[in-house]
């Protein structure tokens, strides 16, 4: 029992703290070897962290935080406690010093240095290190106007940062005084203090001198931090013009700074088709001056944008440490009082408590900078989804981790831990062997004796918006709500009976026993004791009294008004039924919502039910014989929830909103099934596509829409190129690539029609080329495993009908797409070729101008209009 006793105690400092590493209290705690690998100098093991970017103190996220009449120090705290929850032990952030610094670079002891200090407090206290980037050069206004700031950036602009001498000593002062802060909270300087691991110079500076002169205000940089007597690492970015990788290291830099975005940046909305092959590796083409200047290696920025899937990030946890990365942090968490809105970088989004899927996703990353050795090569895609005790499924939306000691899941799960007995930790998102949970939050469980757990319900999570779309605080994009929910434990100890109870007192609960180890509980902090603690109540009332602990999430109040998301998708198919899904959340527990469906022509005017499918999730059908075989008959339908009068109050008092809620009206065009299947059509699809659309990446080009029949219809595209294999500015050293692709994924127009799909022999185009000339164009379709198959047509002037049987397509490469971030990363899928088509998963296309054109050609425009892709 005294163990016991003790094992609790340790658990209420802090949960899971044993489990990482904790910067140590030397002067030079970190060395980096010969073989740049950054190792603690106590016991010479191996430097590993992993965490998020986190912005509260600066611009944005502290402006709209003032404005929204927030306590930005106790927002700070509920951040910081969701980094601990989720086993965070590393932050990063680019310091704004256009709020912090004058035109002189002299430091500014403002509210935002003094925010910055309370959190590197806060993380301190939680056993989170940092790596502090001193210098943004931004303004601080994103996604607003910038303000009128004091600092240098602000005066002289990042280009002239880089090289106005005036500037430069600014940045010499600033940098000077910077590392030489003492944090109040903390009693320390920024040099001496233990939990900042290193710092990187500054963010993304984009040199466009000569390598001397590059060289050259690096090293002032680093002399500048140096001469404080810091001995901490000093970092570079190097993912920015690789060309001047030498200039970098040069100067005498310790490592270098990386950056990923392999779903690119800015869709506007949830991207579709399998991106594991865009994580398959992350190779540095300037890998060799790394290992020259035995240089340690930061990804200061990654993430999967305009994703809400959470399979991804394990695998690219995976391909960092096989690229040697031994610290990454995520861009960027959103703050608790704006994640509903996700307003501050619409393309990222992540939040424990309104992303918790994904949330976990990256709990289970830092696992696997912790687990997996640097260097480890898993192979290819499909051969790496399993790694170590770690695997991740595009089909089942999941990443997993599987151990003797910890299980942590995204998604549903059959996986079985192999001793549940010796497990430490679970986490999780809906049901798996020894969960089952019909709520939408995440779950954790500590382990904190035989038989006994602390267990944390996260309050349910709901999306009731696009999430990456152009978003204000006048959008509510997602929202929590408390629900009580069933959780069944089927955990060692727990077969005949156990006791719960509520220790954080938002709920009343306390159960001595449990009927088929099921309870219904509400978001909050439990107590769980086993059948031994059951059948002895001395025992039982020990254990208690030593269980305490001060620290828990306070959560948001619930939503005072109804929310209906819903996202047509499927077609409309003659004589089918046809599903209508929708996400509801309103004040009341019982919500009435109905279908309104209309077609007028035909003189319907009928109300559905929605049917109440799970948490906050309705559906109802349409029968089939109201869809006719006309595909001009256009249909309308809007959802609408049916509130009574009665006057609902939150905690705060105020109203509920009892009017009805309205989903506004969608027109929606017979699409027939026996006929051609468009897998795509530019007068519909174009604006879904993703296509290379960052400036600096291989060709120049545009788009223009040819003259329709009706000015509202796009009938086609244009892809205009001033040539091919243009040379990348990023990486002027890099192979020239002599192609141009747009891909668009189709696979959500095929619902209900998956053996028409089968049926279909022959792949379409129709396009032309004018002013009598001819260019190649290469159509392929890819599948679900990211093999493609394709053909090149010669497209013309005078032909736009263009057909090939689907048994002579061909395996082809696959352009990774959308194109990731930095620029030298593949251009073409590593994923092996294919053996066949299988029509069955077939999920997106790609049209490709280049495949066909001799290398002594690419210098010549090229000039091609697209108007549809289809098979029939």
């Amino acid at each position: 029992m005294k163990r016991l006793l003790i094992s609790i105690f340790v658990f209420a400092l802090s949960f899971g703290a044993q489990h990482y590493l904790i910067a140590q209290d030397t002067k030079d705690q970190i060395t980096i070897g010969d073989d740049g690998v950054m190792r603690w100098t106590k016991d010479n093991t191996e430097v590993t962290g992993f965490g998020v970017n986190y912005t509260v103190p600066f611009a944005y996220a502290y402006r709209n935080g003032k404005k929204m009449g927030v306590d930005l120090k106790a927002a700070i705290d509920q951040d910081v406690y969701q980094f601990a929850r989720l086993g965070f032990d590393l932050y990063r952030v680019h310091v704004w010093d256009t709020e912090i610094s004058d035109t002189l670079g002299n430091l500014l002891n403002n509210e935002h240095l003094d925010l910055f200090d309370y959190l590197l407090a806060q993380l301190k206290q939680h056993h989170i290190n940092a790596i502090i980037t001193p210098i943004a050069y931004w303004g601080n206004g994103w996604p607003e106007k910038d303000e009128d700031t004091p600092g240098f950036s602000h005066k002289y602009g990042k280009a002239n940062c880089l090289t106005n001498p005036e500037a430069i000593k600014a940045q010499e002062n600033y940098l000077h005084q910077f590392v030489n802060h003492v944090n109040p909270y903390l009693g320390k300087a920024y040099k001496d203090e233990s939990m900042i691991l290193a710092f990187e110079v500054c963010n993304e500076p984009h040199h466009d001198g000569t390598p001397a002169e590059v060289t050259t205000f690096v090293k002032k940089m680093k002399d500048a931090i140096r001469q404080t007597g810091c001995t901490k690492p000093v970092f570079y970015n190097v993912s920015h013009k690789i060309q001047l990788a030498d200039a970098y290291f040069a100067a005498g830099i310790d490592g270098g700074t990386f950056q990923w975005y392999p779903t690119g940046l800015g869709f506007q909305k949830e991207l579709g088709g399998n991106m594991l092959p865009n994580v398959d590796r992350y190779p540095i083409p300037f890998d060799d001056v790394l290992k020259k200047n035995h240089a340690a290696r930061f990804v200061y920025e990654f993430d999967a944008a305009d994703l809400s899937k959470n399979y991804l990030y394990p695998a690219m946890a995976r391909s960092f440490r096989t690229a040697g990365i031994q610290l990454a942090t995520q861009f960027a968490w959103d703050p608790t009082f704006t994640a509903p809105y996700n307003t501050e970088y619409n393309t990222h989004f992540m939040n424990l408590l309104y992303m918790p899927k994904k949330a976990l996703s990256l709990m289970i990353c830092g696992e696997i900078f912790r687990t997996i050795p640097l260097y480890t090569d898993y192979g290819v895609y499909p051969d790496n989804t399993t790694f170590g005790p770690f695997h991740v499924s595009y089909e089942n939306n999941l990443a997993e981790m599987v151990s003797d000691e910890k299980f942590i899941y995204t998604n549903n799960t059959t996986s079985q831990p192999p001793a549940p007995e010796k497990l430490k930790l679970i986490a999780g998102w809906g049901n798996s062997p020894l969960v089952e949970y019909e709520g939408t939050g995440a779950y954790f469980l500590d382990k904190v004796g035989d038989q006994m757990w602390r267990l944390e319900v996260m309050p349910d999570a709901v999306q009731v918006n696009n999430l990456f779309g152009r978003n204000s605080l006048d959008k509510v994009v997602a929202v929590v709500k408390q629900e009580s929910r069933k959780m069944k434990f089927n955990l060692p100890g727990f077969e005949d009976e156990f006791s719960v109870e509520n220790k954080d007192g938002r709920d009343s609960i306390i159960k001595s026993k449990t009927k088929d180890k099921t309870i219904s509980l509400r978001p909050g902090i439990y107590l769980l004791m086993g059948s031994k603690y059951v059948k002895d109540y001395a025992l039982m009332l020990e254990a208690k009294k030593a269980f305490k602990f001060t620290e828990f999430l306070s959560l948001p109040s619930a939503p005072t008004h109804s929310y209906v998301y819903h996202d047509d998708i499927a077609p409309w198919l003659a004589n089918q039924d046809y599903t209508i899904w929708a996400n509801v959340v309103t004040p009341l527990k019982n919500p009435e919502v109905n279908v309104r469906f209309v077609q007028e022509d035909g003189g319907l005017d009928l109300d559905f039910k929605m049917e109440q499918i799970g948490p906050f999730q309705f559906k109802t059908i349409i029968p089939g014989k109201y869809i006719d075989n006309d595909e001009h008959m256009v249909y309308q339908y809007q959802i609408e929830t049916h509130q009574d009068s009665t006057i609902y109050f939150s905690s705060q008092a105020s109203k509920y909103d009892v009017a009805p809620v309205r989903y506004s009206y969608t027109y929606l065009k017979y699409n027939q099934a026996q006929h051609a299947i468009y897998l795509f059509k530019a007068s519909s699809d174009f604006e879904g596509s993703n296509f290379n659309w960052l400036p600096s990446f291989q060709n120049e080009k545009s788009f223009e829409k040819s003259t329709p029949d009706l000015p509202a219809i796009r009938t086609s595209i244009n892809i205009k190129l001033d040539s091919l294999g243009n040379v990348d500015n990023e990486n002027k050293n890099g192979p020239r690539i002599g192609d141009y692709t747009l891909r668009h994924y189709f696979a959500d127009q095929l619902i209900g029609r998956e053996r028409d799909v089968l049926k279909k022999k022959v792949l379409a185009l129709n396009a032309y080329c004018p002013g009598g000339k001819k260019c190649p164009v290469q159509v392929s379709i890819i599948m679900k495993n990211g093999t493609g198959f394709g053909i090149t047509f010669d497209v013309n002037d005078t032909d736009q009908l263009y057909y090939i049987l689907l048994d002579e397509l061909k395996p082809v490469p696959v352009v990774l797409m959308p194109r990731p971030y930095p620029t030298f990363l593949p251009y073409y899928s590593a994923v092996k070729p294919g053996e066949h088509l299988d029509m069955s998963q077939i999920e997106s296309m790609e049209i490709s101008i280049g495949p066909g054109i001799p290398k002594e050609n690419w210098k010549k425009p090229e000039d091609v209009f697209i108007k549809s892709v289809w098979i029939e």
